[in-house]
């Protein structure tokens, strides 16, 4: 007996967080049913196309279970939960770009009956444009549910696809410990001692918490919403152990909550069923060969023509790296013509040209280089020197000559490493997958029933201030 609970749109470009909402509602649910913790799960963060226009920051929908029957769902929600969502968000209607929230109640037992419709819903979501009209046709064929929308309806999207993503179990989840505080403190934190810290907490079930290249923290968000910091990991329990060390370093906070999300697991590049064309404002991959072209742009933006191969055709398309993803820009610029590779990023307009975005590239073969170099003098194997304009070339260790004008093709393999190439760390979007998790990462599920119950013991009674 349980219900899903799913939220989206709650944030806007003035504030608020779809999350800190979520997480609320979590607690307030917890209170007023005073549960075992056993009862619970942890919430999901689900992550759905980055690259939606229309998107507030991280495009994230979220998803709780509660232990209620779908009648019980409804009631909390009308007489809870729309009340709290009609605060957060009041006066948003004014504001250009404005919130257009959905909440969603569905009988679990309802969604994993139309578990196949509602996962392939999610997919979708994560990689390509949704229109609201999908939702709607979605919604004709599940009978348990009821949506609540308010200002429009652009939420139903992001909420229909939460669902679908707490039914799946196709990838290994990762966890995120949002902490909350008031937007005004967020600029209290001591990042000096932050980085130094989370430097040395740094494990192998931990990620994207400072980026060495820059120097960078990138825990804490710059945004006026009230997320005071986001630790990332494969172990919940790890990351409650290191916000207990960086307490210090941070202003008040006045709740906090983990999440069970699809962030970096390169789920924005799953296959769909859909034909993996180029299309605006979506995720794609395919197999490619770089071609002889290449372009760099005012500020250091590389442009490589390529050729695409998907399914049985074949198209030209450009592939732009820009500056900011910092050595793959050298190493594909150093790289050689004619390289099998595969390319992950988003479809952008660029100079009137549809392009893709780089995200990550996949070597798939060590190319070769042909490039020419001075002989070898046969006698003492030394490089000779040019002995000026069509006189050949001279061993300057024991003088022999060689008549030749121009020099030999040698060819050379070139190796990079990694294999696989990526934006750095404080450039990396919450989808994609970071190198340290690529191979033998580990599943730490197990943990998740000992993370609820730390929690809830430590949030019930922190979490005091009311929306």
């Amino acid at each position: 007996m349980s219900i899903y609970i799913s939220f989206d749109d709650i944030d806007s470009p003035r504030g608020g967080c779809t999350t800190h909402f979520t997480t609320h509602i979590f607690y307030e649910i917890a209170r007023k049913l005073a549960p075992k913790t056993n009862d619970y799960t942890l919430p999901r963060l689900i992550r759905l196309n980055p690259d939606i226009p229309w998107k507030t920051r991280g495009n994230a929908a979220t998803c709780i279970e509660a232990p209620l029957t779908f009648d019980e769902g409804l009631e909390l929600v009308e007489e809870l939960v729309l009340d709290r969502l009609s605060s957060y968000i009041e006066g948003e209607e004014s504001v250009v770009g404005h919130t257009q929230p959905c909440i969603i109640v569905i009988d679990k037992e309802e969604a994993e009956s139309n578990k196949s419709r509602l996962l392939k819903f999610y997919l979708k979501a994560v990689k390509r444009v949704v229109s609201i009209q999908e939702a709607e046709e979605i919604l004709k064929h599940v009978k348990k549910i009821r949506t609540y929308t308010l200002n429009g309806k652009r939420g139903l999207v992001g909420a229909l696809a939460a669902i679908g993503g707490a039914t799946y179990q196709g990838y290994k989840p990762t966890y995120e410990l949002l902490a909350y505080t008031d937007p005004a403190y967020k600029k209290l934190a001591d990042e000096d001692k932050l980085y130094r810290t989370l430097e040395n907490l740094e494990r192998d079930d931990t990620f994207g918490h400072v980026d060495r290249r820059s120097g960078r923290v990138l825990v804490l968000p710059r945004g006026k919403d009230p997320v005071l910091v986001g630790l990332r990991g494969i172990n919940p329990v790890e990351l409650i152990r290191i916000l207990d060390n960086i307490r210090k370093f941070l202003p008040p906070i006045h709740m906090w909550m983990i999440f069970k999300t699809n962030q970096a697991t390169n789920m924005h590049f799953y296959n769909v069923e859909e034909p993996n064309i180029p299309r605006r404002y979506e995720q794609f991959s395919s197999p490619a060969v770089t071609r002889f072209r290449k372009e760099t742009l005012e500020g250091g933006h590389l442009i490589i023509s390529t050729k695409l191969y998907i399914g049985s055709y074949e198209y030209d398309s450009d592939l732009a790296i820009y500056s900011e993803a910092g050595d793959t820009t050298k190493k594909v610029s150093a790289s050689l013509d004619n390289t099998s590779v595969y390319i992950t990023g988003n479809i952008r307009p660029l100079m009137d040209r549809e392009t893709i975005n780089h995200e990550a590239i996949y070597i798939y073969e060590d190319p070769t280089v042909s490039t020419r170099q001075n002989p070898l003098c046969p006698r003492c194997m030394r490089r000779m020197e040019s002995a000026g304009e069509s006189k050949g070339y001279r061993c300057r260790i024991c003088g022999y000559r060689l008549m030749i004008d121009v020099a030999p093709h040698i060819h050379r393999v070139v190796k990079w490493i990694p294999d696989r190439t990526i934006q750095p760390p404080s450039h990396q979007r919450h989808l994609t997958k970071p190198l340290k998790l690529f191979g033998s990462q580990k599943t730490l599920e197990e943990l998740e029933k000992t993370a609820i119950e730390l929690v809830i013991s430590r949030n019930l009674d922190l979490q005091k201030n009311s929306i």
